[in-house]
């Protein structure tokens, strides 16, 4: 199953250009719809998208499908990256008429699918709300410096055999 329909492409890159990657001359939406390499390259961008997605356990196939079907930003950068995917497929069987431009085209979509490995950018799952508030950058929690200076510990008592407390936290967490 692909996440995004030859019309989504179409929506993204000219309808003469995709035609002509794909064999199809006068191309239109009507045209690549049925076209079988147009739907071959839109299904394999989907496996790349869904193989960058699936390794970093962020999201499961049933998430991807969800995201695909519901309307919204998380939708539409869905489809970009496929389509994305797709014309650099596409193109990759022209490398004589497109040359360097595959290797820019490459970088942006390795870029993109890496960011989505690393958990750098994030789709909104509509099923699952809790987890998109959850995100962001690790916190670190325990006890302040000043929490530290004031308890009686051992450490307190016996200063001169103990670093003291202020090189003992980590540094976003000092005073």
């Amino acid at each position: 199953m692909s996440y995004a329909a030859p019309a989504d492409w179409i929506v993204y890159y000219n309808a003469k250009t995709l035609g002509d990657l794909c064999g199809e001359a006068g191309a239109s939406a009507a045209n690549l719809a049925s076209n079988p390499r147009a739907l071959t390259y839109l299904s394999a961008a989907s496996g790349r998208l869904a193989s960058a997605c699936l390794v970093s356990k962020l999201y499961t196939d049933a998430d991807l499908t969800e995201i695909a079907a519901t309307a919204g930003p998380s939708q539409d950068h869905l489809k970009s990256i496929v389509c994305r995917i797709a014309l650099l497929l596409a193109m990759e069987n022209r490398p004589e008429k497109f040359g360097d431009k595959i290797e820019a085209l490459r970088e942006t979509v390795e870029s993109d699918l890496d960011q989505l490995r690393q958990g750098k950018r994030l789709f909104v799952v509509p099923s699952r709300p809790e987890w998109q508030e959850e995100g962001g950058l690790p916190q670190c929690s325990g006890m302040s410096t000043y929490a530290i200076y004031n308890r009686n510990s051992l450490p307190t008592r016996v200063r001169n055999f103990y670093p003291n407390a202020d090189q003992r936290q980590p540094l976003n967490r000092q005073r």
